[in-house]
C-alpha cells in the first residue's frame, strides 16, 4: 500500500517509519505538521515516529464531547422511567427540558470569561466534576420541583464544555487545523448523543435509571482526574513535548500579522456590532433548534409513535445525530481548505 492511501491508519505510521529509515520523501498532510514532498527526519522533521502530543489533546476534547452528551441526551432515553416513578406530566417534563436550557445559555458567556482567565485545565476539570454530580444528582430527585433544580444546574456545569474547549484550541492548535479539530470536537456531541440513546437504554433496562446516572457520574470523575493530571494550559509547560511540534505551534497558532499588531480590548458595543457574530449565532441558532430536538423529543416520540423498545427505538433516533457527525467533520476540513 502506498503511504498516501494510508493517512490516519497503523498502515501510514509504520510507512512513515520505514521511509525515514531509508530517507525517502512523503506527502505528509499539513495536519500533521508537515509539506508535501519534504523529507522527513526522525530529529529534526515535522514528525518525529510518534504521536503529536496535541493529537492526544484532540482526543482528550472529544471524549469530553462525546461525554458530554452523553449525560445531556441520557434524560430522553430515562424520560419514561423518570416520569413514571416522579409521577411527572407532559407539561411538567417540557419544564424539567427547559431548566436545562436555561441554565445552560445563561452560564456560558461566564464560563467563556472564567476559561479566558484560569485557563482551560482547572475550567474544564472543574465544570466537568460539577455537571457529574449533578448528573449523579438527578438519581436523587424526589418530585418535579427538585429535579428542575438538579437540571438546572447539571445545564449551568455543562455550559463551561465548549468555550473551555475553544480556550484549549487557542492555546494549544495550529491556525490552519482549527477547522477539523472544531469538526471533531463537535462530532463527538452528536456521537455522544448517539451512543446514549441505545446504550443508556440498555444500561436502564439492566441497571435501572438511578443506577446508570451514578455510573455517568463516576465517568465524569475519572475524565476530569486524567485530564488534570495530564493537560497543561500552554504547550510550553507540557514535559514529553518534542522540540520540532513545539516550535510548530508556538509559530503557527496565531496568524503572523494578526500576532503583531497590538491587542484590542473586547467590548461588549463591538462583539454586538460584529456581522460575522450575528451571522454565526443564527446558524448556530438554527443548528441547537433541529438538534436539541434529536436529543430531547426524537427519541420518545419514536419509542411511542411506532411501539418499539427502548434499544431499537434508541438505534433509530442515532440516525439524525451520526448524520451530524459526518457533516462536523466534512465542514471542519472545509474550513481549513478555504482558510489555506
Amino acid at each position: 500500500m502506498q503511504p498516501r492511501a494510508a493517512y490516519g491508519s497503523a498502515g501510514f505510521l509504520c510507512g512513515v517509519a520505514a521511509a525515514n529509515r531509508r530517507g525517502r520523501r512523503l506527502p505528509l498532510p499539513r495536519f500533521w505538521g508537515g509539506r508535501r514532498g519534504k523529507r522527513v527526519n526522525r530529529a529534526t522533521g515535522p514528525f518525529t515516529g510518534v504521536i503529536p502530543r496535541r493529537f492526544l489533546l484532540i482526543t482528550g476534547t472529544f471524549l469530553l464531547s462525546v461525554l458530554l452528551y452523553v449525560d445531556r441526551a441520557c434524560i430522553s432515553t430515562a424520560k419514561e422511567a423518570i416520569t413514571g416513578d416522579l409521577s411527572l406530566s407532559k407539561e411538567q417534563w417540557s419544564w424539567v427540558l427547559a431548566a436545562f436550557a436555561f441554565g445552560y445559555a445563561l452560564f456560558q458567556t461566564p464560563a467563556g470569561v472564567l476559561a479566558d482567565r484560569l485557563g482551560g485545565r482547572a475550567v474544564l476539570a472543574a465544570i466537568v466534576t460539577a455537571w457529574s454530580v449533578f448528573t449523579g444528582l438527578t438519581a436523587a430527585a424526589w418530585n418535579f420541583v427538585s429535579l428542575l433544580v438538579i437540571r438546572f444546574l447539571f445545564g449551568a456545569g455543562e455550559a463551561g464544555a465548549f468555550p473551555g474547549m475553544a480556550r484549549v484550541v487557542y492555546s494549544w492548535i495550529p491556525v490552519r487545523e482549527r477547522g477539523m479539530v472544531k469538526g471533531i470536537n463537535f462530532s463527538g456531541s452528536r456521537i455522544g448523543a448517539a451512543l446514549a440513546m441505545p446504550g443508556v437504554a440498555w444500561l436502564i433496562h439492566h441497571l435501572g435509571w438511578q443506577l446508570s446516572f451514578t455510573l455517568l457520574m463516576a465517568t465524569g470523575f475519572v475524565w476530569s482526574a486524567l485530564w488534570w493530571a495530564w493537560f497543561r494550559d500552554d504547550p510550553t509547560q507540557r514535559q514529553g513535548l518534542s522540540r520540532t511540534e513545539l516550535d510548530y505551534i508556538l509559530k503557527n497558532r496565531q496568524d503572523p500579522e494578526r500576532a503583531a499588531a497590538p491587542p484590542e480590548p473586547l467590548r461588549v458595543r463591538s462583539l454586538l456590532g460584529s456581522g460575522n457574530l450575528w451571522l454565526m449565532m443564527t446558524q448556530y441558532f438554527g443548528s441547537n433548534f433541529t438538534f436539541f430536538f434529536s436529543l430531547t423529543w426524537l427519541y420518545p416520540y419514536v419509542q411511542t409513535k411506532y411501539h418499539l423498545n427502548a434499544v431499537d427505538a434508541g438505534f433509530y433516533a442515532m440516525v439524525p445525530v451520526l448524520s451530524g457527525a459526518a457533516g462536523n467533520i466534512v465542514s471542519g476540513a472545509l474550513v481549513d481548505m478555504l482558510y489555506r
